[in-house]
């Protein structure tokens, strides 16, 4: 393994053509070099790699007309500026999608130069290894954000321009600042809305779905919508759940979110207004710690088209995430929440980070953070987790 210095002119598209190929290498630190003449700093990067990839990453870089002046260091005597290893004081930025460009680098840069906010460092956490295949990229800055409204709307359209996943923390987090997960079941853990599949074995698809789009986007309210759709279901056999089960499949990155947090320590619950025949069984199938859901009623092997027990709503969701967070002994600004539909808000809202997983647009206003082109493991990287 090399470390060498790469010294390029104060210029963003010298830095975006760099950090564009860096790909096959490690940028471990970036500062500036002031010179006689403050309007030519010169901007530093360390970078290691196997010196075979550095050789050619940096013809590279060369080829196309950059000319950066290269210097071997010897790690044992190079002072690289301090870096705080609790990253006090420093944002961040984590860039994910199956593709990232020099167009969208160089407007993220020239974005944080507006902002009056300085790089830090620049790395991969992941350069494919997760079940969407995307890479991933935090981009450490220090700096006081001004207008932070502005920012994050800016960094919104950047990320529907390019189609890179974009979570900007203030201040950074990590596995250990959370402690509790929950999770929506339908089309957020699994990749389908379970009473559409139910709908579809009972012949009654085209009407329940109408309904769930629209309590999905906030538009009725979410007992009124599931009163409607149960009441459809009524008179069907019990048998269609099991049916329904079979066809279940986790959405991409799930059992890998699981097994990392389970092996961090952390409680999983799942908190559905789905129902409990699957997330019960859901629940036993990876190992989470608790599951809440509703009930269906059934009387001679026919759903009756009711419930039984409390309804799981929007509020209730949330009563249950104060309850398991006072249950553990914890604030609710240590639980990570996802979900996809309007009534998992109030839970999103409430807990300390809150992702919107492949969300209507109300539902990705009010998260922390919008997934919309990893997998639910993305969550991992969002909190440092790295592969590299």
């Amino acid at each position: 393994m090399q470390v060498i210095t790469v010294e390029l002119k104060n210029e963003v598209n010298y830095l975006a053509f760099l950090l564009s190929w860096s790909q096959s290498v490690n940028v471990i630190d970036i500062f500036f070099k002031p010179t006689a003449n403050y309007d030519s700093n010169h901007i530093m990067l360390a970078v290691s790699g196997k010196d075979c990839s550095l050789r050619e990453h940096l013809k590279k870089v060369a080829i196309n007309g950059y000319g950066p002046i290269l210097s071997l260091v010897d790690t044992k005597t190079f002072d690289f500026p301090e870096r705080n290893p609790k990253l006090d004081g420093l944002s961040s930025l984590t860039l994910t999608a199956p593709k990232i460009s020099l167009e969208f680098i160089s407007e993220v840069l020239m974005l944080l130069a507006e902002a009056k906010l300085t790089l830090a460092e620049y790395n991969y956490l992941s350069k494919g290894e997760n079940s969407q295949r995307c890479l991933v990229i935090r981009i450490l800055m220090s700096g006081e954000l001004g207008d932070s409204s502005y920012f994050k709307g800016q960094l919104s359209k950047l990320s529907e321009k390019f189609s890179v996943d974009v979570f900007y923390q203030k201040e950074i987090n990590d596995l250990k600042d959370f402690s509790l997960l929950v999770m929506d079941m339908d089309s957020t853990l699994i990749n389908f809305e379970v009473i559409d599949e139910l709908a579809r074995e009972a012949n009654v698809l085209g009407e329940v779905s109408a309904i769930t789009e629209s309590a999905m986007r906030g538009e009725i309210d979410f007992k009124q919508s599931l009163r409607e759709r149960l009441h459809l279901l009524a008179n069907t056999d019990i048998k269609i759940l099991d049916r329904v089960f079979d066809r279940i499949q986790l959405n991409p990155g799930a059992e890998r979110l699981i097994s990392v947090l389970k092996n961090s320590h952390y409680k999983i619950a799942i908190i559905s207004g789905g129902f409990s025949f699957f997330a019960e069984r859901i629940k036993e199938n990876l190992g989470i710690d608790y599951a809440f859901a509703n009930v269906l009623e059934s009387r001679d092997g026919l759903l009756t088209g009711n419930l039984t027990g409390k309804l799981i709503d929007g509020d209730a969701k949330a009563d249950i995430v104060k309850k398991l967070s006072n249950r553990y002994d914890r604030k609710e600004e240590r639980v990570i929440s996802i979900g996809d539909g309007a009534n998992d808000i109030p839970m999103l809202t409430l807990s300390g980070l809150g992702f919107a997983y492949r969300a209507k647009l109300l539902v990705r206003k009010n998260a922390d953070c919008v997934i919309k082109q990893g997998g639910l493991d993305s969550v991992l990287y969002f909190l440092g987790w790295r592969d590299i």
